[in-house]
């Protein structure tokens, strides 16, 4: 792999992850990306797998706003 083809991989990551940031802003990057390639990996005849499923804990201290 080249230096150029390295540097246009990071461009287009760096596109999605501001796309990431505009459409979905309160949501973990790290997930998006996770459910994304577990979207690719899933086969399209497997029916046995669930859809990915995250639980996710927050904490707010007295006078956060919750939005």
């Amino acid at each position: 792999m080249s230096t150029n083809e390295l540097r246009q991989i990071r461009r287009a990551f760096q596109g999605l992850q501001t796309l990431y940031q505009i459409d979905l802003p309160k949501v973990d990057s790290g997930l998006i990306h996770d459910l994304l390639i577990r979207e690719l990996n899933k086969k399209s005849d497997d029916v046995s797998t669930l859809a990915p499923f995250y639980i996710v804990e927050i904490r707010t201290v007295k006078g956060t706003d919750q939005d």
